[in-house]
């Protein structure tokens, strides 16, 4: 990973870190939500990682939508994290 980033580093002039999930209370962070809207129209970019922002006024509705991410997705076995007695 950390090979990756450097190469990034290396090529880019701007990096994004788009968040996943938002907990938008009272409309707290919809300006947030248009800056990212408009970054991703004007192709700053791609649409599609615009999409997976998930933004819920109530904590609830965000908590049941990463439950059933999970419940869709189980980590496989060859995914988990590794211990250290397993490192090679």
């Amino acid at each position: 990973m950390h090979d990756r980033e450097s190469i990034m580093a290396q090529r880019a002039e701007v990096f994004f870190a788009i968040p996943r999930w938002l907990l938008n209370v009272a409309g707290y962070v919809n300006h947030l939500i248009a800056f990212l809207h408009h970054a991703a129209v004007s192709g700053v970019f791609q649409q599609s990682y615009r999409e997976l922002l998930r933004a819920e006024a109530e904590p609830t509705a965000l908590l049941n939508h990463l439950q059933q991410i999970a419940a869709a997705q189980p980590i496989a076995e060859e995914e988990k994290w590794i211990t250290r007695g397993e490192q090679t």
